[in-house]
């Protein structure tokens, strides 16, 4: 069967892994706009709720373990991914249920109730059990990616160490008051003398300083990315097919070579990974069981919405083991909008400006 490739549009700033994926594997970053009209990189409201993560996925596509010559269930290895990513491996199997039972109403439970909330316990530990294994057989099948990586990392720091390629990051230097607001967020560069390995955390793009401050949401030009490492260090094959406005076409790869390149912004449409960000919780959907716990109360008292948001995140900080909860803006898009007379407010609307357009260069 052939594969279909099309054009994806490039957001103007990329996070550091993100440049690795494009040198190791051809990975290319697309724009996101993740319930934004602006990319979810550089829109500071979704930045200061996530503080300290990045929205990115860190599994692989099948044509990524294909081009590694990886032999892989691929179908196992992403039920893997969905079921598995709920829960925090490191943290005993007893916290988990602690935080599932949280969600079920124990109070005046009968005899008989009790006995089916032993039941479903159990069983959920059981399933818990068979995640974690099933996890620790994904995480080995991802390994394999490890040399590559690594080495396509090592050129990139490289880069970033000799002041080559320029990083930006928002200066985090203590805990933020109540009154923050995202506006305040500012991305400045960061000096080439700050990068140690050591102190970047890869996954969340953070760059930890000595004086005990931190560069969050670290991120790179892309066009200097490209600038430095026009082309993936991995090895293209020559491949033939047909070429239309909206999607091009190859033809099947040879079985011997088995392998795609993925250069020049072009993206493989055929087995694509799961996009966005992962959902947040442990085990379950997050936003119905807050919707059912919820709603009624969402619905019944306009004025009171302040403190059954603050009531929520509470839930969900001991329910879920969310350290950064859902922010306001996430919580009021889980619930109907409610019919509500029209009111003129005056002086509240507010505009998003590109993040990094004044930053030095």
């Amino acid at each position: 069967m052939p594969s279909f490739f099309v054009a994806v549009d490039m957001p103007d700033t990329c996070y550091p892994v993100e440049a690795m994926y494009w040198l190791a594997l051809g990975r290319v970053p697309e724009v996101d706009h993740w319930g934004s009209d602006v990319d979810i990189r550089v829109d500071k409201e979704a930045i200061l709720e996530r503080e300290g993560t990045i929205p990115i996925r860190f599994d692989f596509s099948e044509l990524e373990f294909r081009w590694m010559k990886i032999e892989i269930d691929y179908e196992r290895y992403l039920k893997a991914q969905n079921e598995c990513f709920h829960y925090d491996r490191d943290k005993d199997v007893s916290e988990q249920v602690k935080r599932w039972v949280d969600m079920r109403p124990a109070d005046h439970l009968s005899p008989a109730e009790k006995d089916e909330l032993k039941g479903d316990i159990a069983a959920f530990i059981t399933e818990i059990e068979r995640h974690y294994r099933e996890g620790q057989w994904a995480e080995a099948m991802e390994s394999k990616f490890d040399r590559v990586l690594d080495i396509a990392w090592a050129r990139i720091f490289q880069k970033l160490a000799s002041g080559e390629l320029k990083a930006l990051g928002w200066l985090r230097d203590g805990e933020l008051t109540d009154n923050f607001d995202a506006d305040q967020i500012d991305f400045i560069d960061i000096p080439a003398e700050a990068w140690t390995l050591k102190a970047f955390d890869r996954r969340n793009s953070v760059l930890s300083l000595e004086s005990g401050g931190e560069y969050q949401s670290v991120q790179l030009s892309t066009d200097d990315v490209l600038r430095l490492f026009p082309e993936p260090a991995t090895a293209p094959i020559p491949v033939s097919g047909k070429a239309y406005p909206g999607v091009v076409i190859l033809d099947e790869l040879d079985e011997r070579e088995d392998r795609s390149d993925k250069r020049d912004g072009l993206v493989s449409t055929n087995t694509p990974r799961p996009r966005g960000p992962r959902p947040r919780g442990h085990g379950t959907d997050q936003r119905s069981v807050v919707r059912n716990l919820y709603e009624k109360k969402w619905l019944e008292d306009d004025e009171k919405q302040d403190a059954l948001i603050t009531d929520i995140q509470d839930f969900c900080k001991r329910a879920f083991g969310d350290k950064i909860p859902p922010g306001r803006s996430t919580i009021q898009s889980w619930f109907p909008k409610r019919i509500k007379k029209p009111v003129i407010q005056a002086g509240n609307s507010r505009e998003k400006g590109p993040l990094i357009a004044g930053a030095k260069g």
